[in-house]
């Protein structure tokens, strides 16, 4: 018989519950063996706020972190954008290391300092998203300045014109032929403004649809150019997607292009900063920059996490270490290579699986992360990571994991020695390693033996 255990957080399918020695709920496994996690004991609500927090793997499920301390990229990004007028900023950083989450705390920050004249959003893809852009600003709180512009246009358009004027008349329910008066434009300016019907039945009352496009345009842009910050959160791309992050790059700069010649010819000053976060992955080519763009761009880069910075995060949600022992958290932040959404997952394999009675008793030892967090879970993050650094060749992507894994388990090896033990090649292994230490993953140090070469923590 199944029965839900541990508050109903969920159904176990791996053990029963019972009530033992007024202790209160318990999960054991089908042989019996007690993980000690009651319903009565603190650890229990420590499990699941833990799997809570580290179930939520994005930022964008995450939103803001009071735990959160900035990077020194993100310190001096946001003392920039303090500072700077029109500045085109990318933030660089690997897949998985923080860029949508520091989009997120300056967000934050920048609305409480800027009084509000700050936006963030994730590009909706395409060339020109006129109309997926002013949906996200119409469901983020700017809905009324667009209802503003939206009567001033049909205000102007209808005076002296009967066809429009025809349009109202039919509006208030009257005689198509009635004259129009100047209360009625009054009474249809406030009507648009504060109705509770949606913008678009104004709009295709009195536009056609190109006109309704090229008023989103004006609307997209007389609310971003007020701005001190427009930030700017790209898609998670694949080795495959150059094409679409590409695309997606002529976009947001069409967007640039257009907010700020509309800043200088109607006089706005100071101009709007533009924040795009990139994987770093797809910034360089084979030949440098990738994208013509991204060259005009001022960049700071996100490094990896170090294993007490990520170690320091928990702490400071949780106090303290519980339900893992100290090292065993810490080892798990040297597993996890500097970046966070990693660390998230490998912590919330470990506390499910104490959770299931798979390991235990708690607190979680070193020895259990070992059980939990194998080398099939790491090949696994490691093969996507590696597949964005050599996209055009598995041979190499395979040999660079190999390389990783020998790396990890031995310290102080030349090139020489690596490419003698691995049976490559000394140039690839130059290739490798280059590529590799460019992106964190090890470091180089020159020696009288040649460059030693060791996996960063």
């Amino acid at each position: 018989m199944r029965v839900v255990c541990l508050m109903n957080l969920v159904e176990s399918s791996v053990g029963v519950c019972g009530v033992t020695g007024g202790r209160g709920l318990v999960l054991a496994d089908e042989k019996g063996a007690d993980n000690k996690i009651t319903a009565l004991d603190p650890t229990t609500k420590r499990v699941k706020e833990v799997i809570k927090w580290s179930s939520m793997l994005t930022a964008e499920s995450r939103q803001f972190m009071a735990e959160y301390v900035p990077p020194e990229a993100v310190r001096r990004l946001f003392a920039k954008l303090q500072m700077a007028d029109g500045a085109f900023i990318a933030l660089l950083g690997l897949q998985g290391v923080g860029k949508s989450q520091a989009l997120i705390q300056l967000f934050h920050t920048l609305w409480r300092d800027e009084e509000k004249k700050v936006v963030y959003f994730k590009w909706p893809g395409g060339l020109d998203p006129v109309d997926e852009i002013f949906q996200i600003l119409i469901n983020n709180g700017f809905e009324s300045q667009y209802r503003v512009l939206l009567a001033s246009e049909i205000d102007d358009r209808t005076r002296g014109n009967p066809s429009k004027i025809r349009k109202i008349n039919k509006f208030f329910s009257r005689n198509l032929n009635a004259e129009v008066y100047e209360s009625d434009f009054d009474w249809l300016y406030k009507k648009v403004v504060n109705s509770a019907l949606p913008v678009e039945e104004f709009e295709t009352l009195f536009f056609a649809n190109s006109e309704i496009r090229e008023l989103r345009k004006e609307f997209i842009n007389e609310t971003l150019v007020k701005m001190r910050a427009v930030l700017i959160d790209t898609r998670d791309y694949g080795k495959s997607d150059r094409r679409l992050f590409e695309a997606d790059l002529m976009g947001i700069q069409r967007l640039w292009d257009r907010v700020l010649s509309y800043a200088s010819i109607n006089g706005y000053v100071p101009f709007p900063n533009f924040v795009v976060a990139i994987q770093e992955e797809l910034f360089f080519g084979a030949k440098g920059v990738s994208h013509f763009l991204l060259g005009k761009m001022e960049t700071y880069r996100l490094k990896p996490l170090t294993p007490k910075e990520l170690y320091d995060l928990y702490i400071r949600r949780f106090k303290d270490p519980l339900p893992f022992q100290p090292d065993a958290l810490m080892k798990i932040a040297k597993l996890s290579r500097g970046v966070p959404r990693r660390f998230l997952r490998y912590i919330n394999l470990c506390v499910e699986a104490l959770f299931l009675g798979r390991v235990g008793p708690p607190p979680i030892d070193t020895s259990m992360v070992d059980r939990v967090v194998t080398e099939d879970e790491m090949r696994k993050d490691l093969e996507s990571e590696l597949s964005a650094l050599f996209p055009k060749s598995d041979e190499m992507k395979a040999k660079a994991l190999r390389l990783l894994f020998y790396l990890s388990a031995r310290e102080g090896l030349n090139q020489k020695q690596l490419a003698e033990a691995l049976g490559y090649s000394e140039m690839d292994v130059s290739r490798i390693c280059e590529k590799l230490e460019q992106y964190g993953y090890i470091r180089r140090e020159s020696t009288k033996e040649g460059k030693v070469v060791n996996v960063n923590a």
